[in-house]
């Protein structure tokens, strides 16, 4: 897969994820343009002053601003698109960020997905992945909810409903995060299983066992980055080592798929 698609991806997992990190960023001046504009290098660090200040704002100014960037998720250009999901993504992974902001950040990277934009182009596509990633259960807290439909509802209907979204590669990341949101009770729901038996689609694409489960999206060739995704995710749901080779032949293929099929019988 393109490296212009890989790279917001990491860049969203550690940026989220950096312990302490918002806490350790100065307080200089920032605006919204220069952070979503102008080169890759230094970017986190024309971002950190504003992320600093929209933890200690209002929720007034907190929601003006996540409006915002609201709307750049919608921009043409993917870098614009990518780091306005991975800003709203790291305000609401912030435990200072008011309950209401994070609703509001929840559903900015859920309408984003819920778009369902064709792109055309793998390499534009790293938007709705950081979106989705966003989303995890380490950046959501349990119970944050605006009292309809869940989050895990919402991001299962993008990787696997009847209106699925018409990019594999979001759909992967989509059924990823739906199935860490996933409570124990909610393992051998209809949820649990439409998304998993989705991801062993993925995983028989372009085998001669495809047939068991069969695809439900335009066929496609480059298969690597979803088929590794998948082995990644349900090794994960099933609780066992991830032994799948995107690149092995199609009988290891076909039996980690098997084996993966039994673990979730």
């Amino acid at each position: 897969m393109a490296i212009a698609l890989i790279l917001p991806v990491l860049a969203a997992a550690s940026v989220i994820r950096g312990p302490g990190l918002i806490a350790a960023w100065s307080d200089d001046e920032a605006g919204i343009e220069s952070m979503l504009d102008g080169p890759a290098v230094g970017w986190a660090e024309r971002s950190r002053p504003w992320l600093t200040e929209m933890a200690a704002a209002t929720g007034d100014r907190q929601r003006e601003s996540l409006s915002e960037l609201g709307e750049h998720l919608a921009s043409d250009t993917p870098e614009r698109s990518s780091r306005a999901g991975i800003l709203i993504g790291v305000l609401l992974a912030d435990q200072r960020i008011e309950s209401p902001t994070r609703i509001l950040a929840q559903d900015l990277l859920l309408g984003q997905l819920e778009r369902r934009v064709d792109t055309g182009a793998r390499w534009s596509v790293g938007a709705d992945i950081v979106c989705a990633r966003a989303l995890d259960a380490s950046s959501v807290p349990d119970g944050l909810s605006d009292g309809g439909p869940t989050i895990r509802e919402r991001l299962s209907a993008v990787a696997a409903g009847e209106f699925s979204h018409p990019n594999l590669a979001t759909r992967v990341e989509c059924a990823a995060t739906a199935l860490a949101l996933a409570k124990d009770t909610e393992r051998g729901d209809p949820l649990s299983k439409s998304l998993t038996h989705f991801l062993l689609a993925v995983l028989r694409a372009e085998t001669p066992d495809q047939a068991k489960s069969p695809r439900t999206w335009p066929r496609i060739t480059t298969l690597a980055w979803v088929k590794t995704r998948s082995a990644e995710t349900l090794a994960r749901w099933t609780g066992t080592k991830n032994l799948f080779r995107p690149d092995g032949p199609w009988a290891h293929q076909m039996e980690e798929a098997d084996r993966f099929e039994a673990l979730l019988d």
